[in-house]
């Protein structure tokens, strides 16, 4: 799921499609997140669901991936932006969403990617 959304993220950014690029960016590193998660060994999610409640999600970056050093805090900080860049591509229309903003979520997510490899291997 992590790598479809990825790369619709940047199909989406290519063809101006800003809201829905942000939205894609921030499922792909969600489920790059969750995936890190599951493979700790550490974390559990609630009973029927394969991962955390989007605003648990960084919480539980910072708590269950210690794999990751210092980079969870960041990993962690970048979730909730995209989060909150999201709830606004997503449910606020009258909200101005830019290019930048969408730039700025690809960056993020490419980000999550890269720092949580080790906790994917």
């Amino acid at each position: 799921m992590a790598s479809n959304s990825y790369k619709a993220a940047n199909l989406l950014m290519q063809e101006q499609c800003d809201r829905s690029c942000i939205s894609r960016a921030y499922y792909a590193a969600y489920s790059r997140a969750t995936k890190a998660l599951a493979m700790s060994g550490g974390a559990t999610f609630s009973a029927g669901r394969e991962g955390p409640t989007h605003s648990g999600l960084p919480g539980m970056v910072e708590t269950h991936l210690a794999s990751l050093g210092e980079h969870r805090w960041r990993v962690s900080d970048y979730l909730r932006t995209l989060y909150m860049l999201r709830l606004i591509a997503d449910y606020r229309p009258s909200d101005e969403i830019e290019n930048t903003d969408a730039r700025k979520a690809l960056e993020l997510m490419g980000l999550v990617f890269v720092l949580t490899k080790g906790a994917i291997a």
